[in-house]
């Protein structure tokens, strides 16, 4: 018998702060209402069976911005208490997909920035070592003229040291998770989201080489180790940013007292700090929290950048095994000043933004290289903040009718 072939747009869940609040909840706290896994559990299994019901293929924890030291401070608990609580984020949605004999699990990782006040997943802004010693997101932050190698030497101080404590932040929330083997084989995907600066994108990855290397010395062996030599605790991963403005939040690397605004990022360098280097490769890169109407340049940006990657990349030029990753916000404003959205007047229906959507998807998933071979390994969609179940069912509607 033929073997069916993997299907290449699969269906994310859409926004679970924004659908707890829908919902009557409140998610005016600094867990955003996540300690529900703490106090009614049951509220957020509800959630994730209602999203695979709508006809997500995966679902997201509810885990995004916490770690265990947020959760002993809010709750009062200790830090073997905090890592329970972490864990039954795993063990909520997976209970729902195993009641519905469908979909898999993503493990949400917000950035370092969902645990500051105010937010800084569309800034940036991080405090030392953590991001850079004045206030900006760009390496180097030097006042006066200095000469190209100063500029140099700075940047990889500062920036070095940034990558270093972010792996670390990383790595710890990482551990809760995969030193429970238990937890660690419900997961399917790790999802790093929302991640605004390139020197968070490269702690990331160097977190990810760190536990790979610990997972092979832990369960290589001995009572955990694979029979078929599968090595399961190896969890795939994706990264993606948001484009609040239809730009990469971080600005370029500048001199402190320029009088013009800085440029900002590039696509090219985005993928560059993805693929380049010795670290963990994510399986998947994209764009998530960003309003729809920017997504059209957007993803044409990615697929010619990336394109141009693979054929200089000869060893890489027959394809990808790269995913898209692509789940936009509802199309509202967010202010992480006064933690309320706005909505534009003229913006849609859950029909007219799966459409819009789904379209930017479906152009993902017909990309390919120059060689004609399929560019995206695969396009996972879906929705983030004020997306809710309307939203994914008629995107699930699109991507049925499309196959």
């Amino acid at each position: 018998m033929e073997q069916a072939q993997p299907r290449r747009i699969l269906v994310l869940d859409g926004g679970m702060g924004t659908t707890l609040e829908t919902l009557g909840f409140d998610v005016n706290t600094p867990l955003w209402g996540s300690e529900l896994l703490s106090s009614d559990p049951d509220a957020i299994r509800d959630i994730h069976k209602r999203y695979l019901a709508a006809g997500a293929d995966i679902i997201e924890t509810a885990t995004y911005q916490l770690t265990p030291g947020n959760l002993c401070q809010r709750l009062s608990c200790s830090e073997e208490q905090a890592a329970q609580i972490l864990r039954v984020g795993v063990d909520v949605p997976h209970s729902a997909t195993l009641s519905l004999a469908r979909g898999r699990v993503a493990l949400s990782f917000g950035p370092f920035g969902s645990t500051l006040s105010p937010g800084q997943e569309y800034g940036g802004l991080y405090p030392p070592p953590y991001g850079p010693s004045t206030s900006t997101n760009a390496f180097p932050a030097i006042s006066g003229p200095s000469s190209p190698a100063e500029i140099e030497d700075m940047k990889g101080t500062e920036e070095e040291s940034a990558i270093k404590a972010l792996a670390q932040f990383h790595l710890d929330k990482l551990r809760v998770f995969a030193l429970h083997a238990e937890s660690w084989e419900k997961v399917e995907w790790i999802a790093f989201e929302t991640i605004p600066v390139l020197h968070e994108v490269r702690g990331i990855r160097r977190a990810m080489t760190i536990l790979n290397q610990e997972l092979d010395g832990k369960y290589g062996k001995g009572d955990h180790k694979s029979d078929v030599g599968d090595t399961w605790w190896i969890k795939k991963f994706w990264i993606v940013s948001p484009f609040p403005s239809g730009q990469h939040p971080q600005s370029q690397y500048v001199v402190e007292d320029s009088s013009t605004d800085r440029p900002h990022v590039t696509v090219e360098q985005v993928l560059s700090a993805m693929v380049e280097g010795d670290d963990a490769v994510p399986n998947g890169t994209g764009i998530n929290c960003t309003n729809p109407s920017y997504l059209p340049s957007l993803t044409k940006s990615f697929t010619s950048t990336y394109q141009s990657i693979l054929s200089s990349q000869p060893s890489r030029s027959l394809g990808s095994n790269l995913q898209f990753v692509l789940y936009p916000d509802g199309g509202q404003v967010y202010d992480t000043i006064s933690r309320t959205w706005s909505t534009p007047s003229a913006s849609g229906g859950p029909e007219t933004w799966a459409r819009e959507v789904f379209d930017v998807a479906k152009d993902l998933e017909k990309a390919v290289t120059k060689a004609g071979e399929p560019l995206w390994d695969g396009v996972i969609v879906g929705g983030c903040c004020k997306s809710s179940f309307e939203e994914i069912r008629a995107l699930r509607k699109l991507v049925d009718g499309a196959s």
